[in-house]
């Protein structure tokens, strides 16, 4: 894996793509230098165990620096290290400390996200679990509209999607991403006039493991539904600035009308 990795500079981070033709469960670890000591340390480490694909480092600022990736296997076997120098470009994470839910009559929507004893508030309260979620009722129907106020007009170019459960349930499987920067007026014969779609292709939750609904979780399946999925908003940048955003989610994995999650975190890009 380690002679096949390819880093190429991303905003707020990098894309680090991989041949593993093995499959074997093997760890990218990444690492960044430390401006206090001067060597590199510890940032992430992901498992994959897919023939090839991508993972994707997030969170670093637009600075330049020294960064470091090795290869490591469930043994404690290690490749050497690949060492660079470059520039993330700028990506800015969205505090969520203005989000609010918006929803009927506000815009048009089949659902209040209230099901279940969940509640919408916490998909922006940074806590991830079975009990922390919000849901759709069991007597709705697709598509199901989920809009969020995010207090301010921000360029969003990538959205952190967290599971309730593992790639199970009502977790969603399909769905796209609307913005506005003002709340378009209600139309209840066309719910997305007035909405610019992010995204070009339908985002899709994919289970790294390939396995089928049913089939037990690998430790790759486990750890990104942990960790979450990440969506990068396709369209040419810059991206337009909007303050509501609305996902129009299409289908969920056991082919449940519901559809549920537990968290949801933003980033805006600029160049």
């Amino acid at each position: 894996m380690f002679a096949s990795l390819k880093v190429n500079v991303d905003f707020g981070g990098f894309k680090i793509n991989y041949q593993n033709p093995s499959q074997s469960e093997l760890s990218i670890y990444f690492l960044r230098k430390d401006s206090v000591s001067g060597k590199l340390i510890f940032y992430q480490a992901r498992v994959f165990s897919q023939a090839q694909g991508t993972y994707q480092v997030v969170g670093l600022p637009n600075e330049t620096n020294k960064f470091g990736v090795f290869v490591r296997d469930r043994f404690g076997n290690t490749s050497s290290t690949l060492e660079f120098e470059d520039k993330p470009w700028r990506e800015e994470y969205v505090s969520k400390s203005d989000f609010k839910y918006i929803g009927k009559p506000q815009v048009v929507d089949n659902d209040d996200w209230y099901s279940w004893s969940g509640r919408p508030q916490v998909l922006w309260d940074d806590v991830v679990g079975v009990w922390n979620f919000a849901s759709t009722g069991p007597e709705g129907k697709f598509p199901h509209y989920l809009c969020i106020d995010l207090g301010d007009t921000v360029p969003i170019g990538r959205i952190l999607l967290q599971q309730r459960g593992v790639f199970e349930g009502a977790c969603p499987k399909h769905f796209d991403v609307y913005g506005a920067a003002k709340l378009p007026t209600v139309n209840y014969a066309s719910p997305l006039e007035g909405w610019t779609k992010l995204n070009d292709k339908t985002f899709e939750v994919v289970r790294p493991s390939g396995r089928k609904v049913g089939e037990p979780a690998t430790t790759e399946d486990t750890e990104a539904a942990q960790q979450g999925i990440m969506f990068t908003i396709d369209k040419p940048f810059p991206h337009p600035a909007v303050r509501y955003v609305r996902f129009v989610f299409l289908d969920a994995f056991d082919g449940q009308i519901s559809v549920y999650l537990s968290e949801l975190t933003f980033w805006g890009q600029w160049k």
